[in-house]
């Protein structure tokens, strides 16, 4: 490819409208390409942040039923977990006696 070539390949992409309605034009078509191009990027925001919603709300709603699952199997108290942590009495003890007290004395 000689030099004339190589400068005049995109020499129709570097030249601005001689005219003045042909700049105004440029200007508007250029304005309108921006406007769509912000209108769809928007829209593929928008479809992004539906779908990452929609994840959420599928793993709220999964989380509550293995809840639900949980807390209704058997050998499960009927109050929550919640409230079952509150039901733990801690403390120290000494052993006194060490005989059963249920034995009869002869």
């Amino acid at each position: 490819m000689n030099q004339s070539n190589r400068q005049n390949r995109f020499v129709f992409m570097q030249r601005r409208p001689q005219s003045l309605l042909g700049q105004i034009g440029a200007f508007v078509a250029g304005i309108m390409v921006l406007v769509v191009s912000f209108v769809f990027g928007a829209f593929i925001l928008a479809a992004i942040f539906g779908f990452v919603l929609l994840l959420v709300v599928i793993g709220m709603i999964r989380g509550w039923w293995l809840k639900r699952q949980m807390s209704s199997a058997p050998g499960v108290s009927p109050g929550s977990s919640e409230t079952r942590g509150h039901d733990v009495i801690d403390g120290d003890f000494t052993v006194i006696d060490t005989h059963r007290s249920d034995q009869k004395n002869d």
